[in-house]
C-alpha cells in the first residue's frame, strides 16, 4: 500500500499518521472533563477540599443537560437537595430563577449564570469552547489529557482526571471496560430535543387538563399544577397526539406530549416530547442523524401544539436546546457494578459516600429504549383504578446509598468517572441518572479526587470514610448510619 507524506504526517489507504510534537502543558491537582451537573459537582467538591482544579467544558457556559439541554424541571422535593445541588438551586431560589413544589423548576439562564459564579468564586480555573480529546496514560495510570480549542492543541497534568462527559469519553479512549445502552441487547434510551414556546395562554391550557382529566397521567408527580409556586408539569393530551399521529402529522413514536417548566405571567412553557429511537449518541454520524429527525420532530410537535392545544392557538418557538439530549450511551465496568437492587434494598456498602432520594420503582424504566413511551393500552385507566379508586397514588420518593466504587473504572488509576455513564447496570441507571444525583455524585468524585492528590495515592486507596467526612462538611447526605 502506497505511502505518501502530507505535511509532516504520513498517508497510509485509508489511514493519517500523524507527526509527534510538543504542546503546551500545565500542572493541576485534579481535572474535572465536562461542565454538566456532574463536572459542576466534581470541580466544587475537589477546590472546596483544597484542590487545584481546572474545569474544561465544550460549551461556553455550565450546565449540560440542565442548561444546553433545557431540562429545567426536577423531579426531587426541596428538602432533598443537599450539597452542591442544594447551594446551587437555592441561590437560584434567592434570586426568583428556581421554584420548590411537588417538584422543582428553574431558570436555565439564571442556572448558567449561578453555576459559573459559584466556581469562580471558589477558585475554579475555566476553560470553555474546549474539547477533551484524549487521556495522557502512562501504562495503565491517567496522568492528564490533551485538549483542542482555538489556541491549538494543548496538555494538563494532574494525578486524578474526573471523567464527567456523559459517555464516559475519556475513560473507553484509555482503554476502561465499558458496556453501552441495555445489557442484552445494546439499545440505548431515545433522544431529545426540548424546546420553549411564548405566547401561550395558561388558563385556556389549565381548564383543558381540569376538564378532560383521563387524557393525563394520573400520576400527581407527573402531573404538577401548582401556579402559585410558579411549578407546573403536564403530562398527557393523549387523544389530541393520537389524532396528530393517525393524521400522519407527528413521528410514529410520539404518544403523548410533554409541558413543563411553565412561566405563567409571561406565557412560555418548554416542551418535553420529541423522541427519537435506535440511534447511538457516542457515534459522531448517528448523533448527526438524531439532530436532524429531532428538529424534523421538534416543528411537527409546535404545529399540533398550535393547531390542538387550546390556549395555544398563536404560540410560537422562542429557542430550543443547544445540545441534543442524549440519555444512554456508554457506562464503564466500574470496581463494583451498582444496580436497581442494591437502590430498592437501600443497601449499605462499606465504601458508601452518599445517601441520595429518587421518585422510582422497583422494575421501572424512564425511557426505555422501546419505542412506545406514553402509550396507553385499553386497560390503563382499569389498571390505576385498581390501585387506589379515586386517586392513584404516587411512587414513593425513596432514598439509596451510593458506593465510591462505582466512580471506579476497571484497570485504570488517576480517573475517576461521574454523570450517566457511572458504574450501574441499565435498569440501576434509572435511579443514577437525574441531573441532581449526578451533581453530587460528580461532588463525590472531586472530592475523592482531591483526597488522592493531596495524599499522593491511587483512586483506590483513598478511604471512603475520609470522602464522607469531607463531603458532610460541604453539606452533602452521606446517610445517618455513617456519620455516628
Amino acid at each position: 500500500m502506497e505511502t505518501r507524506s502530507v505535511g509532516k504526517g504520513q498517508m497510509k489507504g485509508s489511514t493519517y499518521l500523524e507527526p509527534a510534537r510538543e504542546l503546551p502543558a500545565a500542572p493541576y491537582d485534579v481535572v474535572v472533563a465536562g461542565g454538566g451537573p456532574a463536572g459542576f459537582g466534581a470541580a466544587l467538591g475537589a477546590v472546596r477540599a483544597g484542590a487545584k482544579t481546572l474545569l474544561i467544558e465544550r460549551n461556553g457556559f455550565l450546565g449540560g443537560t440542565a442548561t444546553a439541554g433545557l431540562m429545567a424541571n426536577l423531579n426531587i422535593t426541596g428538602e432533598h437537595l443537599v450539597g452542591a445541588a442544594h447551594d446551587l438551586l437555592y441561590r437560584l431560589a434567592e434570586r426568583d430563577g428556581a421554584w420548590m413544589g411537588r417538584v422543582v423548576t428553574f431558570s436555565p439562564e439564571h442556572m448558567k449564570q449561578a453555576a459559573l459564579e459559584m466556581l469562580d468564586e471558589a477558585g475554579v480555573d475555566l476553560l470553555f469552547y474546549t474539547m477533551a480529546s484524549r487521556p495522557i496514560l502512562e501504562e495503565n495510570r491517567v496522568r492528564g489529557l490533551v485538549v483542542e480549542n482555538k489556541s491549538g492543541r494543548q496538555a494538563f497534568f494532574s494525578p486524578v482526571l474526573v471523567d464527567c462527559t456523559g459517555d464516559a469519553d475519556l475513560a473507553y479512549r484509555a482503554g476502561a471496560p465499558t458496556v453501552i445502552g441495555r445489557e442484552s441487547d445494546h439499545k440505548m434510551r431515545p433522544f431529545s430535543v426540548l424546546f420553549r414556546m411564548g405566547n401561550i395562554d395558561l388558563k385556556k391550557v389549565l381548564e383543558y387538563v381540569q376538564a378532560h382529566p383521563d387524557q393525563f397521567n394520573p400520576d400527581p408527580y407527573r402531573n404538577v399544577v401548582q401556579p402559585d409556586r410558579k411549578v407546573l408539569r403536564i403530562e398527557g393530551f393523549y387523544d389530541i397526539m393520537a389524532a396528530a399521529r393517525d393524521r400522519g402529522e407527528l413521528a410514529k413514536d410520539i404518544h403523548y406530549m410533554r409541558l413543563e417548566g411553565i412561566d405563567a405571567a409571561n406565557g412560555t412553557i418548554f416542551v418535553n416530547t420529541v423522541r427519537v429511537y435506535g440511534l447511538d449518541g457516542s457515534d459522531a454520524a448517528q448523533l448527526t442523524r438524531g439532530e436532524i429527525e429531532c428538529r424534523r420532530q421538534m416543528l411537527q410537535i409546535a404545529d399540533v401544539i398550535r393547531k390542538y392545544v387550546p390556549g395555544c392557538e398563536r404560540a410560537f418557538v422562542i429557542d430550543s436546546s443547544v445540545n441534543i439530549g442524549v440519555r444512554e450511551t456508554r457506562r464503564i465496568l466500574g470496581e463494583y457494578i451498582y444496580d436497581e437492587v442494591d437502590a430498592w434494598n437501600k443497601v449499605k456498602h462499606p465504601d458508601t459516600v452518599l445517601h441520595l432520594w429518587r421518585r422510582a420503582a422497583l422494575g421501572s424504566e424512564m425511557h426505555s429504549p422501546d419505542a412506545g413511551e406514553g402509550l396507553r393500552d385499553a386497560d390503563f385507566y382499569e389498571r390505576q383504578k385498581r390501585l387506589n379508586p379515586g386517586e392513584v397514588p404516587p411512587p414513593p420518593e425513596r432514598d439509596f446509598y451510593f458506593p465510591y466504587r462505582s466512580l471506579i473504572p476497571q484497570k485504570l488509576d488517576g480517573m475517576l468517572v461521574a454523570g450517566r455513564s457511572m458504574s450501574v447496570t441499565h435498569m440501576g441507571d434509572t435511579w443514577t441518572r437525574a441531573i441532581m444525583i449526578v451533581m453530587a455524585c460528580g461532588q463525590a468524585a472531586g472530592v475523592a479526587g482531591a483526597l488522592a492528590a493531596r495524599n499522593g495515592v491511587g483512586v483506590r486507596q483513598v478511604d471512603a470514610a475520609q470522602i464522607r467526612q469531607v463531603l458532610a462538611a460541604q453539606g452533602a447526605d452521606v446517610g445517618e448510619a455513617f456519620t455516628k
